[in-house]
């Protein structure tokens, strides 16, 4: 039974994911527990399990009376987590050089290139975590996740709003991989610093207090571009 049960909760798990990191649950969202468990049509106790499962991936946040809702980050969190990622992910990068060979290298680049296929939302975090997953170091790799996910669950947001340049980024990774192919420690730690700063200096930038406001403003856009306007009403009701 308790297999069955992870399982399914495993599965309420990766659903939800791929609605966070595609942007159909957006920043700020409501995730209520009954409404999920009919959409799903699994039990409100193994909505419950992934939700906490999902908080501990750093993707939502559980509040008092309010339930809980997909992780939004502000200005502030973002600049903060960048500030603790980048350190910690050169020292993973520069582990991993001395180690990888052909094989993961090849499969680095496979990676790379998956960015770009609109399939995969999740792309530049599978990129990432393949390297933090070769330190061999769970406590590395868990605290780069946590921190990193409500990071990489904002790109598809990000390049919604050109906020974010997919070809700019793919070009990124792909220098990374020749850094470490090199095995050169300051270009790895250079690259690093720079591939985390510039994929959301935009956003920075923007005046936009947090990632839910951005997604607000998509939707005003996008509901008036798709809004015909009062001249071209009346032309088609008066010939």
């Amino acid at each position: 039974m308790f297999v069955a049960l992870q399982t399914r909760v495993d599965a309420v798990v990766e659903s939800l994911t791929e609605d966070i990191f595609s942007g159909t649950a957006e920043p700020g969202d409501s995730l209520r527990e009954l409404h999920l468990a009919r959409n799903l049509k699994v039990s409100q106790q193994t909505i419950r399990a992934a939700l906490v499962k999902l908080e501990h991936l750093g993707l939502v946040d559980r509040i008092s009376r309010k339930g809980t809702v997909v992780k939004n980050l502000t200005r502030e969190d973002l600049a903060e987590r960048i500030q603790v990622r980048i350190p910690l992910d050169q020292m993973a990068c520069v582990i991993v050089a001395r180690q990888m060979d052909k094989k993961h290298f090849d499969r680095l680049r496979q990676l790379a290139d998956s960015i770009c296929a609109a399939t995969r939302p999740d792309g530049d975090a599978a990129f990432h975590r393949y390297i933090w997953e070769l330190t061999d170091n769970r406590t590395l790799y868990q605290t780069l996740d946590q921190l990193s996910a409500p990071l990489f669950a904002g790109v598809t947001l990000l390049r919604q709003a050109g906020l974010q340049n997919l070809e700019a980024r793919v070009t990124s990774h792909h220098a990374l991989i020749s850094a470490m192919m090199e095995r050169s420690d300051g270009e790895i730690r250079t690259i690093v610093r720079d591939h985390t700063i510039d994929a959301y200096s935009a956003f920075l930038d923007s005046g936009y207090l947090d990632f839910r406001s951005l997604a607000e403003q998509l939707k005003r856009e996008s509901t008036r571009a798709q809004r015909p306007s009062a001249l071209k009403a009346l032309a088609v009701a008066w010939p």
